[in-house]
């Protein structure tokens, strides 16, 4: 049966000497350059994987709060939708992703940006600003931190405004909880993408050991060098010889005492007189 060796046409190796050479340039120089050109094409793959991962897990915090915003704003209104903006941009909490970035924003204070964004919408859409693929535009330009807000948002929301206000707000909210999912879908496919392309190639890094330690099994003694066992002695037993006989031994038969024989015995020890008479 022939070999297979077509598996090792995917061998990427950085210090492969055997390269097309350029004329005008010498061979030691194109290998120093292809080696840089492959580890940097690996680092900068494996950097966008991991902040294609990040993203996933930044999205995967943010929805359910933006969720929590919606349904307050269903249950309490225009107020509880301020309420939750102010408190998030005044005092946000120290959570943040973990990215290692010096000036890396928390979660409350993403959050709190993406809610002013949503108020300021809001507000141009009640007064007359149209939505064009998402983007709401007023003039004919895109409503931006430039544009501004309305009078009327820095103080109390007028009565005639609330109700429209309400629902601009929950479609706008709506919309980016819906851009959070399209942004998911498309991650995960770049993820899949960039992963397969990684896979294509066999390089160092997918050199894993096999086995990290080695038994060495004990060295039994030559059969010459083992001494003969002692067969243990029988143990002797102890007979005991029982006679089937017991020996009766004769014992006198004296016969009834006669009565001076009987005073005699019962008579108290040292009354001697009474002794010598019954004698």
């Amino acid at each position: 049966m022939p070999l297979n060796y077509s598996k090792w046409d995917q061998l990427e190796l950085s210090d492969d000497s055997d390269i097309e050479e350029h004329p005008n340039v010498d061979k030691r120089s194109m290998i120093k350059w292809k080696q840089r050109d492959i580890h940097e094409k690996r680092e900068a793959r494996r950097l966008k994987i991991a902040k294609l991962h990040s993203e996933l897990s930044l999205n995967t915090v943010l929805r359910p709060r933006i969720h929590s915003v919606a349904t307050g704003l269903s249950d309490r209104g225009v107020d509880h939708f301020r309420a939750v903006q102010r408190r998030w941009k005044e005092s946000p909490s120290p959570e943040k992703p973990e990215t290692g970035a010096k000036n890396q924003p928390t979660y409350d204070m993403m959050m709190s940006q993406l809610l002013g964004d949503v108020w300021r919408d809001a507000a141009w859409i009640v007064e007359g600003a149209k939505v064009e693929s998402g983007a709401v535009m007023k003039d004919g330009k895109k409503v931006d931190e430039k544009t501004g807000e309305p009078e009327w948002t820095s103080g109390a929301v007028p009565d005639g405004k609330r109700e429209g206000l309400t629902k601009a707000l929950e479609d706008r909210l709506k919309w980016h909880v819906g851009e959070l999912d399209r942004r998911d879908a498309e991650v995960k496919r770049e993820i899949e993408d960039e992963e397969k392309e990684q896979k294509k190639k066999i390089t160092s890094e997918d050199i894993k050991d096999g086995w990290s330690q080695t038994a060495v099994a004990p060295v039994k003694p030559s059969p010459l060098e083992e001494k003969p066992k002692e067969k243990p002695k029988p143990k002797k037993k102890k007979e005991t010889i029982e006679s089937s006989t017991a020996v009766e031994e004769d014992e006198p038969d004296f016969g009834p005492l006669s009565p001076s024989a009987r005073a005699f015995a019962n008579n108290p020890i040292g009354d001697f007189p009474k002794s010598y008479a019954l004698i």
